[in-house]
C-alpha cells in the first residue's frame, strides 16, 4: 500500500518531500484485531507509548516495512513518524528512544499541538525544548505537524498561530522544521480554520493570514 501510493504520487508529477509513517500511532498502527487475537500486529499495550517489548517489536517491523517501501521508490524522500502528545514529553521521549532502540531511520518528529488536547503553544514549547535536550546528539527535526486556531479571543488566535509557529522556530541548532495546519478550510472539535466556508467556496480570513505575512 506505501509503496503503491508513492509511486503514484511520483508518476503524477507530486513527489513529496517527506512522508509521514501513519498518523498520531501514539497507540501504535495497523491495530489489533479482535476476530483474531493471535495475528501479530503494532498495537501497543497502553494508552502511553511505552508499550511492551514485544508489541514495539512489531510496530517497528511495520514502520521499517513501510519506510523500506518509501525508499524503494524513491530512497530521498524524507520520513516523519507522528504523536498526539504535544504536551507529554515523556511520551514523546519513550516512543523515540524505543523507535530508536529498533533503529527505525526517520528525519522528523513530528506533534500534534491543540490548545483544546494538548495545552497549545504554552505546553508543547517546553516539551519541543526538552525533547532538543534529550536528543541533543541525535539529528532529526521537530514538527507541529497538526494545530488549529483557538478563537475564543485575539490573543489567542494570535497565540495559536504566531505562537505555534514561534516555539517551533526558536529550537535551537536549527532544531525545529516548521508546523502543518490541519485543517484549514474548516474547523472542528480541534479549533477553527484559516478559511470561511459557505456551500462549495472558501474565503481566507484575511487577519489569519496576515499573521503568516508577517512571521
Amino acid at each position: 500500500y506505501t509503496r503503491a501510493s508513492i509511486q503514484t504520487l511520483v508518476d503524477g508529477g507530486a513527489r513529496p518531500d517527506i512522508a509521514q509513517i501513519g498518523n498520531e500511532t501514539t497507540p501504535g498502527m495497523i491495530m489489533h484485531v479482535p476476530t483474531n487475537p493471535s495475528q501479530p500486529d503494532g498495537t501497543l499495550t497502553t494508552t502511553t507509548p511505552n508499550g511492551s517489548t514485544g508489541n514495539w517489536d512489531n510496530l517497528a517491523q511495520l514502520y521499517l516495512a513501510a519506510i523500506s517501501a518509501v525508499h524503494e521508490v524513491d530512497p530521498t524522500i524524507l520520513i516523519m513518524l507522528h504523536l498526539d502528545r504535544g504536551g507529554d514529553f515523556a511520551s514523546s521521549r519513550n516512543y523515540i528512544r524505543n523507535a530508536q532502540m529498533r533503529n527505525v531511520p526517520f528525519d522528523y518528529f513530528g506533534l500534534s499541538c491543540y490548545q483544546e488536547y494538548q495545552g497549545g503553544p504554552s505546553m508543547c514549547g517546553p516539551v519541543l525544548q526538552q525533547l532538543v535536550t534529550e536528543f541533543a546528539s541525535s539529528s532529526f527535526k521537530l514538527v507541529i505537524a497538526e494545530y488549529a486556531v483557538d478563537a475564543t479571543s485575539q490573543t489567542t488566535i494570535t497565540n495559536t498561530i504566531r505562537g505555534t509557529n514561534d516555539i517551533v522556530h526558536d529550537l535551537p541548532n536549527g532544531r525545529g522544521a516548521g508546523t502543518l495546519f490541519w485543517e484549514p478550510t474548516r474547523g472542528g472539535g480541534w479549533g477553527e480554520g484559516l478559511f470561511t466556508r459557505s456551500g462549495q467556496s472558501s474565503t481566507a480570513i484575511a487577519a489569519r493570514m496576515m499573521l503568516y505575512d508577517q512571521m
